[in-house]
This record gives C-alpha cells, structure tokens and sequence, in this order.
C-alpha cells in the first residue's frame, strides 16, 4: 500500500510540474514551492479528472453571519429568520386541527403570522369555507375545495407543455409536424386525467427527453429547464399542495402550512449550474422561500415575487447594522467587509436589473 501511495504522489508532482495548477484552495506554481497537501478531499480537488466534483455545497456554519440570522431579514419575504422549532409547530398544528366551523376559521385567522408565507392566502380561504361550512374538519374542506384547485393545476401543465412545444418548434421548425403530434397527445393525456396523480412532471419531462433523442431534437435538459421550474410542485405551489394534501389528517395537513424560517444558505447563481460557494454568490434565506426558489433562474424568481426587491434592501441593511455593531468580532468584520457590494454586483447582473430599478433585463 505504501509502494501504491508513494507512486501515486510521484505521479500527482509530475502532473503538477506540467502546468501551474489553481483551483480554490491551493496554488502550485512548482512542486518545490510548497508541501503538496495528500488529504483525501485534496486528491480528490486538485488531481482526479475535472469533470469529477467532489466538493459540497457551503455547510451554513462557514457563513459566519448566519450566528446572527435572527436579526436578519430573509431577502425574499422579508421576515427575520429563527430556528424552527418542530415541537412548537406540531402543538399548533394539532391545537388548530380540532377545530371546527368558525371556531376553526378563527384559530387560523389569529395564527396566520406563523403559517408559511406562501401558504398565508390558502390559509384565509381555507377559513372563510370552514365559517360556511361549520361542521367540516380541516381534511374535509380540503377534498371540497381541491376540484378548483385541480383544474388549476391542468391549466399549469398544459401552459406549459404549449411554452416548450413551441420554443422547440422556433428552434427547429423543419420538425413542426412530429412536434405538434407529442403536443396534441400530451394535452390529451392531461386533459383526460382523472386523478392529481396523473400530473406527473417527472415522467413529462423524461417524455420530452425522449421524443427529442428519437427526433434528432439536440437540446439538453439543462436548456429548458425554465420551462421545467413552471410545472406545479407541492413544495411551493399552492394549487399542488391542497391536491396533494386533500386526503392527508387535520393534524398533518395544519402542520404544512406552519412557515419555517430556519436560515439556509442560498446561491444566488443556483449551486448546480455554477458550483460558486464564493461569498458574491451566498444569501441567507429562510427554508420556506429557498424551497419555493427551488432551480429556478434567480431573475425569473424575481419576476414572479416583486417583493423581492424590497425585502433584498431590508437584508442588506440588517447586514450593515450587524457589521457596524462595536460587539461584532473583528474577524467577522473583516471578512465580510466587501460583501455587501460583491453580493450587490451578482444580484444585478441575475436579477438583470430588476431589484436596482435599471430598465435593462436580462433574460427577459
């Protein structure tokens, strides 16, 4: 075993020796310049084949300002970021699940601050049906509710297929025909759905994959993706979530809708394009908003929440506050120093201009 090492260490200096190597742990202008780390994570970033990636996302206790996130407000809702505590959520869940008629439309209405931010307008309409309908359960008037909610749904899809059908018939139009035929058959097939479980965005997607290799169609997964990022998701749509939830418990369906604001570490450049970890590319953002972000394009994302721009504002302040605080530690200060005009400089250009007021928008 230590033949095997020593060969391979002497294998990775003369790699070294051919060209000067950087990446962004370590530089090597020559192999005598300084020890060659050999830890495994090492090897791993600097010699094995570059397609290879092997490092992780940023663990959150790197990103020194999130000791501080509950002073922080999430730079999409706009609303300071705390641990969740699951214990408190599920008491409220189950103290709200009990309930019925307007006693139940009252408990929502008074606890509507601590229901996700995205889920705050299902909450009022869940309480308005429960005031009209006095002896339906929470699951219930989910099921009565869940018809108009489906239809919905349908319309998403079939929006969407209609989208990327015809992004792909202006890319290549001497295909239109067989185009429009894998169009008509999927609306089709939605269409006639008779059950949520039919809106599969999974198998959509492998669908289009396919009939685009059987067609010559040279378009990678990664090109439609903003078409992709449209299909309902239960995560952070509305619409999928009261389908999705219609035939869960009270207790359960209540707990859904209890907002976490736990702080993450979202990149604002989408980590699995760009692999950035670097501070230009980090914001603090609750769990709630970076789930409902999930991988769509950060200017697109801001399109579709106009919020945003004001809430980016109110973060970015609570972080000067905290840098300019005398019980802020030197070492935190220092490090942070640049970050609001770096992290300012990749907000504009993702946003393409949006959350600056600028009239020129990328990817619009």
């Amino acid at each position: 075993m230590r033949v095997l090492f020593d060969t391979f260490r002497i294998s990775c200096i003369n790699r070294v020796k051919e060209r000067n190597f950087t990446n962004r742990n370590f530089t090597y202008n020559s192999p005598f310049q300084q020890q060659i780390n050999l830890s495994s994570e090492a090897l791993k970033a600097n010699f094995l084949h570059s397609t290879l990636n092997f490092e992780g996302r940023i663990a959150p206790k790197k990103f020194k300002l999130i000791r501080y996130a509950d002073e922080i407000s999430c730079p999409c809702c706009g609303e300071k970021m705390h641990n969740f505590d699951k214990n408190k959520a599920q008491i409220l869940a189950n103290k709200i699940s009990t309930k019925k008629g307007k006693e139940l439309s009252n408990a929502l209405r008074n606890n509507i601050e601590e229901f996700q931010p995205s889920k705050r307008e299902l909450a009022r309409v869940i309480a308005k049906e429960a005031d009209e309908n006095p002896n339906l359960e929470f699951y219930e008037i989910l099921a009565k509710i869940s018809p108009h909610y489906t239809e919905r749904l349908r319309m998403k899809q079939i929006a969407v297929v209609i989208d990327l059908t015809s992004e792909l018939i202006r890319s290549f139009p001497n295909k239109e025909a067989e185009i429009e035929k894998w169009r008509y058959n999927q609306i089709k097939q939605i269409i006639n759905a008779k059950d949520e479980g039919d809106f599969r965005n999974l198998v959509l997607i492998d669908l289009l994959m396919e009939f685009n290799k059987e067609n010559e169609i040279n378009l990678a997964r990664h090109e439609l993706e903003f078409y992709f990022s449209r299909l309902p998701n239960s995560k952070k749509d509305k619409d999928a979530f009261v389908v999705k939830y219609k035939r869960r418990s009270s207790k359960e369906g209540i707990y859904h809708l209890i907002k976490n604001t736990n702080p993450t570490i979202e990149h604002v450049k989408t980590y699995s394009n760009s692999r950035n970890n670097q501070l230009n590319n980090l914001l603090l953002m609750c769990t709630d908003c970076n789930s409902a972000r999930g991988s769509v394009p950060y200017w697109n994302f801001v399109k579709t929440h106009p919020e945003i721009k004001e809430n980016v504002e109110k973060y970015l302040n609570d972080i000067k506050k905290i840098l300019r605080r005398e019980d802020t530690p030197d070492v935190i200060k220092e490090k942070y120093r640049n970050y609001i005009q770096q992290i300012m400089k990749t907000l504009r250009i993702e946003s393409g201009g949006r959350l600056f007021g600028e009239k020129h928008h990328q990817n619009s």
